[in-house]
């Protein structure tokens, strides 16, 4: 017959069986707070990594544009340091074409400025009210107009603008008139007058349009309008230049500048 358990076994039994449950249930709270933290943790990361690749689409997207800004700024700063190359180069042969000019005017006088044999005289502008300096002798103009041309010569294009704009006053009929617009204007380029120096070629163009400076001075109202940035006009010029006076040095440099 089995023996009888003591009451301190049977406590101890029922405290074990009783106490089992209470022990698995915490387990499993534990347990499912240990996986609801983990859950939380992958979520906080993957939003994480979310947000830093919609970053660096974003960062991606601006990086492409950036580039592309830059191929476009490198596009346009070679476009324009070839016009400014193009701009040199034609300032440099019209400052070469100068000193040939007055290289010449100092071994021939002032002969290279006078109209050419059987050109037509200068077309008279609409005379000013006369004046006495207007009626002066032909012998002070003469030295007025090689005075201007001198400082001209000796690379003072300031003093030779406001001497040949003297002249132009005080001899508004003289024979010299064109050719003083002409080196007026020349002077009013080298110190990048442009509008000065377009209103002094113009006067040689459209005035006196058979004069033997007519070609030049078409050349260098294209420069002029070219300073100004009316690259329309420009060309124009050079166009009528290059049809009006094709075999002339200035209708040769008109049609090089035209890709022709």
């Amino acid at each position: 017959m089995p023996k009888p358990f003591s009451w301190r076994m049977g406590v101890l039994l029922a405290a074990a069986v009783l106490s089992r449950p209470a022990f698995a249930l915490f387990a499993d709270d534990e347990a499912r707070q240990g996986v609801a933290d983990l859950r939380l943790q992958v979520q906080t990361l993957s939003e994480r990594v979310d947000t830093m690749a919609r970053s660096q689409l974003t960062q991606s997207n601006d990086l492409e544009r950036l580039q592309e800004d830059v191929r476009r700024l490198t596009g346009r700063i070679e476009e324009l340091q070839y016009k400014l190359d193009q701009l040199e180069k034609r300032q440099k042969d019209f400052y070469l074409d100068l000193d040939a000019r007055l290289n010449a005017l100092s071994s021939g006088g002032a002969a290279a400025s006078a109209p050419a044999q059987g050109a037509t005289a200068p077309a008279a502008t609409p005379p000013a009210t006369p004046t006495a300096s207007a009626t002066a002798p032909a012998g002070n103009a003469k030295a007025e107009f090689e005075a201007a041309l001198a400082k001209l010569q000796a690379r003072d294009p300031k003093n030779a603008l406001a001497a040949f704009e003297t002249f132009l006053r005080q001899y508004p009929n003289d024979a010299q008139v064109p050719a003083a617009h002409f080196w007026a204007g020349t002077a009013a380029l080298q110190l990048k007058q442009y509008e000065t120096a377009r209103r002094h070629f113009a006067r040689v163009v459209y005035d006196t349009p058979k004069h033997e400076l007519a070609p030049d001075a078409m050349l260098g109202l294209a420069n002029a309008l070219q300073g100004m940035g009316d690259e329309v006009g420009a060309t124009d010029m050079l166009k009528r230049l290059v049809e009006r006076y094709p075999n002339t040095p200035a209708g040769q440099v008109a049609r090089q500048r035209l890709g022709r």
